[in-house]
């Protein structure tokens, strides 16, 4: 006999869908709440949510500079770039917009200008909620995608 309660939300670092199965089976095997479980795993949980959480800067806390360094031509950050860890990335110059076209699934996201070879794009996920990231052009036909870099795997090379 178990209990297994379920979220598609985004996380919380008290956990309560585990704080749920453990009362759940205080009241099946003792007829009583035995402990504050929120309590007790709560730290835990925090901790551990924490140290997962994508440690990239989110830019929609930053100010943004107030005299930012100009982009180049976007035509020039246009192009397919791959990664061994996560395959291929499309950059596309469209106008006067940069659309980034992030892997596994082509997912669509408008860049917006921060500063020099630095843009933004929102960004959101079951662990992190929404925030805006940075994508870093770094010269050398390379590009930074700073929420994928958690152990510098998040360089991406330009092959065309």
């Amino acid at each position: 006999t178990g209990s297994n309660p379920e979220t598609s939300g985004t996380p919380s670092p008290a956990r309560p869908s585990e704080t749920v199965c453990l009362t759940f089976l205080d009241y099946f095997n003792y007829g009583e709440q035995k402990r504050d479980y929120m309590a007790l795993a709560g730290p835990v949980f925090q901790g551990m949510w924490k140290e997962n959480q994508d440690l990239s800067k989110d830019y929609s806390t930053m100010e943004a500079p107030k005299k930012p360094a100009a982009a180049k031509d976007l035509s020039s950050y246009a192009g397919t770039y791959v990664n061994q860890l996560y395959g291929t990335l499309q950059m596309e110059a469209k106008g006067d917009r940069l659309v980034m076209r992030l892997p596994p699934r082509d997912a669509y996201h408008e860049l917006t200008h921060w500063d020099g070879d630095t843009f933004t794009y929102y960004f959101a996920s079951e662990n992190t909620g929404i925030a805006r990231r940075g994508v870093k052009f770094l010269g050398g036909g390379k590009v930074l995608v700073e929420n994928l870099a958690f152990l510098n795997d998040g360089v991406f090379t330009k092959v065309e």
